[in-house]
């Protein structure tokens, strides 16, 4: 009975406002590269998922080692995707601003049209532009960016990865981005806004920085994805520390989108485990709140190819477990698995180890993965 108690004192120590616990779906990934030659062969990563009737519609950046597309894919469910039969969706423009890159793809539908911010680059860095449609497919590109680098120094050299808001009930529209300074060293996210979709003003300094020496994320916060829960703005970003190139995902949150708070929980959601295919860096693609349940699209790295996979977090994390009592006693620790059941019935698991006796707040990794608490 003891032992009972302690597990399920563990589990109510996981509730939190925030959406910090994650669980890695079972059967990542749920986008693979392209075969060998392709125009996706090297990346094939989730940027943007939206919803239409029963259609999930989806657009990924593709990499074949030259060139950075954007490609297209449908689905039913979220998680079995079709790609487009006549991918990419938005290609380079020759003798452009994006002759090298067109990807990074943002897509929202608002008044019967398609609207998609961007990246594109002729060589190191980039800018945000802007393209519309009116099925998702066939676009047409504004001729010059619509956010460029600069004036100041900490978005210098570079002003990529797009996260847009809107249009709220003026027509207006919020933007964090991810904007490096001209050494492409530091990186940190900005802030925009714009009237019209394409007029945009800067916040100025970023909005999210770099942690303190020696933090996690002290060498780079980019990627941003935000959302609005109807009460507060969400984000989660990719951080890592400058000793290491790894990329993990953190979370923060704004009343306003423009003070922001980093969860003391961060980072939320690390690499996999040495041999699979997300264990070298991970980055948030998109992010869904969908039946009370937060849906993350992300990218994970090996090392050679970036592929997507799926993470869900509950609402308000109600947990439930099975076996509902520790299965396992052994070397003074307790043994369970725990499981979160979605409205998709799809099971997402996390197998925890945690020393007998000891009160805390269980990290919770990818299915399978097994979580050490040092005491």
């Amino acid at each position: 009975m003891a032992i009972a108690s302690f597990v399920l004192l563990s589990i109510f120590l996981t509730s939190s406002r925030a959406q910090t616990k994650w669980f890695k779906y079972e059967s990542n990934p749920v986008l693979d590269v392209g075969p060998k030659g392709a125009w996706d062969s090297e990346n094939s990563g989730i940027k943007r998922v939206i919803r239409q009737g029963s259609t999930y519609q989806m657009w990924f950046t593709g990499r074949d080692g030259k060139l950075s597309r954007s490609g297209y894919a449908t689905s039913r469910d979220g998680i079995f995707w079709t790609k487009y039969r006549s991918n990419p969706v938005l290609s380079v423009t020759p003798q452009s601003w994006d002759k090298r890159e067109a990807y990074m793809p943002y897509v929202i539908f608002s008044d019967s049209m398609y609207q998609m911010w961007y990246t594109g680059a002729v060589n190191a860095g980039g800018w945000i532009g802007y393209a519309t449609s009116l099925d998702g497919i066939e676009w047409k590109k504004e001729a010059l960016p619509v956010l460029n680098k600069g004036p100041l120094a900490w978005d210098a050299g570079s002003v990529i990865h797009a996260s847009v808001l809107g249009p709220d009930e003026a027509g207006a529209f919020k933007m964090w981005y991810w904007g490096m300074g001209s050494t492409f060293t530091q990186m940190q996210i900005g802030y925009a806004t714009a009237t019209d979709a394409k007029t945009w003003t800067k916040h100025g300094d970023p909005v999210l920085t770099i942690g303190s020496s020696g933090s996690w994320d002290d060498n780079r916060v980019q990627t941003p994805r935000t959302i609005f829960n109807g009460q507060f703005y969400e984000m989660w970003y990719a951080g890592t520390k400058t000793d290491i190139n790894r990329s993990f995902i953190g979370y923060a949150s704004s009343l306003d989108g423009i003070h922001w708070s980093k969860s003391p929980d961060n980072p939320v959601i690390k690499p996999g485990r040495a041999g699979l295919w997300d264990d070298e860096s991970i980055w948030p693609g998109d992010i869904r709140l969908e039946d009370n349940i937060y849906y993350m699209w992300y990218i994970g790295y090996d090392g050679s190819k970036r592929r997507t996979g799926l993470a869900v977090s509950p609402k308000g994390l109600g947990f439930s477990m099975s076996p509902p009592f520790a299965n396992l006693i052994q070397q003074n620790k307790v043994h369970f698995v725990l499981k979160v059941d979605n409205s998709r019935d799809l099971t997402f698991s996390a197998r925890i180890r945690a020393p007998r006796w000891r009160e805390y707040t269980p990290d919770i990794g990818g299915a399978g993965a097994t979580s050490e608490i040092d005491v």
